[in-house]
């Protein structure tokens, strides 16, 4: 099986509830947003609406694509070259 991507590929959502915006706590203690990585014949907009509902337990719809960037996890086995 060939890999789709050269780096991981992960999608955030950015969750607005009246005027606020939702986080959830990661496994190192972290806020971030929700989200997670893009699975094979993923779309990004689908990975979010999957994990909004994963970890926050709601459904949502992606209005927009706001920003992408290259991560780079130096201290990680599959990151270090980066994470979109």
């Amino acid at each position: 099986m060939r890999e789709i991507y050269r780096i991981p590929v992960s999608a955030k959502g950015i969750v607005l509830e009246g005027g606020s915006v939702w986080l959830r706590k990661n496994e190192d203690d972290e806020w971030e947003l929700p989200g997670g990585k893009v699975e094979r014949n993923e779309q990004p907009m689908q990975t979010v609406v999957r994990e909004v509902e994963e970890e926050l337990g709601f459904k949502t719809e992606v209005v927009a694509i706001i920003y992408s960037w290259v991560h780079i996890v130096n201290d990680s086995i599959d990151e270090s070259e980066g994470v979109l």
